[in-house]
């Protein structure tokens, strides 16, 4: 199955935790759009011409949450 999961690049003088960025999304937006999962990167895939590299960006997403499930388990 699919769960809406964000991709977060932060600043270099910021810090955050999955559970503010859900809580801050949530007072924002309806609550089945909260995303289930936050994968944290140092930077941003992006495509030669400067866009966002959509597919690499969702491997990144779907490695590092199959990574936790598979740790979850142990």
């Amino acid at each position: 199955g699919q769960a809406v999961t964000a991709v977060v690049q932060l600043a270099a003088d910021r810090s955050a935790d999955a559970e503010q960025l859900q809580e801050h999304v949530r007072s924002q937006l309806s609550g089945y759009k909260v995303p289930r999962h936050i994968v944290f990167t140092d930077e941003l895939y992006r495509a030669p011409n400067g866009k966002a590299d959509y597919p690499a960006t969702k491997e990144l997403a779907e490695q590092d949450v199959a990574n936790r499930k598979t740790a979850d388990r142990s």
